[in-house]
């Protein structure tokens, strides 16, 4: 019985005879060893096995034990082992699993958000210094509006939801797209409204985004309402 900081070393030259005072006894078998970080610990727990009786008869049944039994642990040992590798791991895979949605999900917000604003900031800019209103307030079509601008050239613009709110589709300026990632991002409800109070006309607009279920994943999804409204500043009532 000893300690030392290389059981390895220790044990082949305890086998090989450079150990004088057990090199009588060789060959020498391994059947038992207690691992620990503090040498400190390690030289206590030696002390206490060669001069207390109790502790090393203790240990002497626990290693006769395992030698009959072919092992170095009991089978309540090794179940204990498992349990607690297996919580330990199962915690892990659920702490990487949570991040990985939280991320998803975040990415998705992102992206539907900056699609949803840009659009809204688009329509309501040109909107705002329109020249006339050319619908007939309130709308007799909520899913689109058209303006004539106050440039030069006298631009006419058209703002339309889409015909279904099932992608793929998008919030069309002129027939193009104001919803600039259309293959991911859909639009899941839209419509415009006209009010008149005191001579000014005023335009709704609302419509809600959502982002498609990446990878049939749920924390992939996301939606997100807009909703506005712009006063036409050049425009007295019609």
């Amino acid at each position: 019985m000893g300690s030392t900081n290389d059981l390895k070393d220790r044990f082949k030259k305890h086998n090989e005879g450079k150990v004088f005072s057990t090199k009588r006894y060789k060959p020498w078998m391994l059947v038992y060893y207690e691992a620990y970080t503090d040498e400190k610990l390690a030289r206590m727990r030696e002390q206490k096995l060669k001069y207390h009786g109790n502790a090393w008869k203790q240990l002497k049944q626990r290693i006769i034990k395992g030698v009959k039994n072919g092992a170095g642990f009991t089978l309540i040992e090794l179940l204990v082992v498992s349990g607690i590798f297996i919580i330990i791991t199962t915690i892990v895979v659920y702490i990487l699993f949570t991040m990985l949605r939280g991320t998803r999900n975040t990415d998705s917000i992102i992206i539907v958000r900056q699609n949803g604003e840009q659009a809204m900031a688009q329509m309501v800019r040109i909107m705002r210094f329109a020249k006339s209103l050319d619908d007939p307030c309130p709308l007799t079509d909520p899913k689109s509006v058209t303006i004539t601008a106050a440039d030069i050239a006298q631009t006419v613009y058209t703002f339309t939801c889409p015909a279904a709110f099932t992608p793929p589709n998008f919030i069309g300026l002129n027939g193009t797209k104001l919803t600039n990632d259309a293959t991911t991002v859909v639009v899941d409800q839209c419509s415009f409204v006209c009010t008149q109070a005191g001579g000014s006309l005023t335009i709704g607009i609302s419509f809600t985004l959502a982002r498609r279920n990446i990878g049939g994943l749920p924390e992939g999804n996301a939606k997100i309402p807009f909703k506005s409204s712009v006063t036409l500043r050049n425009i007295g009532g019609q």
